[in-house]
Parts: C-alpha cells; structure tokens; sequence
C-alpha cells in the first residue's frame, strides 16, 4: 500500500514538472498577446536598455508576449530615445507623455484605457 502512495506521488511529481516546462517554454498567453499588441496600435512605447535590471523586470511581467511590444533599446536607438525625452529606464513613452519606471500589468492597463 505504502508503495503505491509513494509510486502515485511521484508520477504526480514528475506530471506537474513536466506541465510547468511545457507552459514555460516558450508558450504566448493570448490575453497577454492582445495587450502587447493593443499599446503598440496606440502608439505607446517602452525605451530601456539590455543592461538595465528594472527593463528587464518589466519584459518579464509580459512573458513571450513582450515581442509585441514597441520597445526600443536606447544604446542602439539613442536618436528615437533622445527624440522622445527619455531619460530613464524603462520609460513607457505615451502620446500624452512620458511614464518612467517599472509599471504592473494593471497599471498598464489602466493608463493605456485597456478594457
């Protein structure tokens, strides 16, 4: 009996592993996906840098969705950076102003007008 727990656990073990790999590997969330896609066509924008820990935070918070987001990388698009009045990253550049900092999802949602 006691083997059969413990053979029982153990492929639930190995199931729940596997599932948390398989969602994790690479696996766009469609809401998600919408999001990105929406601040894009409103013409919202994020400025950061590959080396800065907080734009890295902020990619995270959107996963494989991230893609679909307008981002530019101000060591490589500085003109677009200066252009926009970026002077700290991450910066969400909106069409009423700039927003720097690290933003949740919500908040996004909220300054975008996202439904």
């Amino acid at each position: 009996m006691k083997k059969k727990i413990k053979l029982t656990i153990g492929l639930l073990v190995v199931v729940l592993i596997f599932a948390y790999f398989l969602r994790s590997s690479g696996e766009v969330d469609p809401d998600m996906e919408n999001f990105a896609k929406y601040l894009s066509e409103q013409g919202i924008s994020m400025a950061g840098t590959e080396w800065c820990p907080h734009c890295k935070d902020q990619k995270k918070l959107f996963g494989n969705s991230f893609q679909y987001v307008d981002y530019h990388d101000c060591e490589l698009d500085k003109q677009w950076c200066l252009d926009h009045g970026v002077k700290a990253y991450p910066t969400w550049v909106f069409p009423d102003g700039n927003y720097p900092g690290v933003k949740s999802i919500n908040e996004l949602k909220r300054m975008s007008g996202y439904d």
